[in-house]
């Protein structure tokens, strides 16, 4: 087993997997949800097998960075950005609140849903966010 300061983590998470998301993630709410989904990847996929989904933290797609990207095997094909709105970065300032509208609607309308997530919803539910993010990207895909 990993463990973390505030978590025992399955063996299946590979110390380079923690490693790149205490790196790439900027918040200990994004850890919480890339955890999240790949134990509810893990969990849902175990005995259908890999679908060959991605979490790519730290996103950059146009002139934007999103939290997550859930990509496909080649990871050129973009199913859903996620970002983890916590209350210290977003919408605290009407600029703040603007500019998360802007790069929702660049999302949209470059054909990327996405997914926002509050801070306490992923402090309170990691799993079943990441079991929306997984049951979502299972019907508009071809998984």
């Amino acid at each position: 087993m990993v463990v973390t300061e505030t978590a025992v983590l399955p063996d299946y998470i590979s110390q380079a997997t923690l490693e790149t998301l205490t790196r790439e993630c900027e918040s200990p709410i994004e850890f919480k949800l890339g955890i999240a989904f790949i134990i509810a990847c893990v969990s849902r996929y175990e005995e259908r097998g890999d679908p060959g989904l991605f979490l790519i933290p730290q996103y950059e797609f146009g002139h934007y960075r999103f939290d997550f990207a859930v990509t496909g095997e080649n990871q050129q094909n973009i199913y859903l950005f996620i970002e983890c709105d916590g209350h210290d970065f977003h919408e605290r300032t009407k600029e703040q609140a603007a500019h998360d509208r802007q790069k929702d609607r660049f999302s949209q309308i470059n054909g990327v849903p996405i997914f926002r997530y509050t801070g306490s919803e992923i402090w309170s539910q990691p799993d079943a966010c990441a079991h929306q993010v997984l049951d979502f990207v299972e019907r508009f895909s071809a998984l």
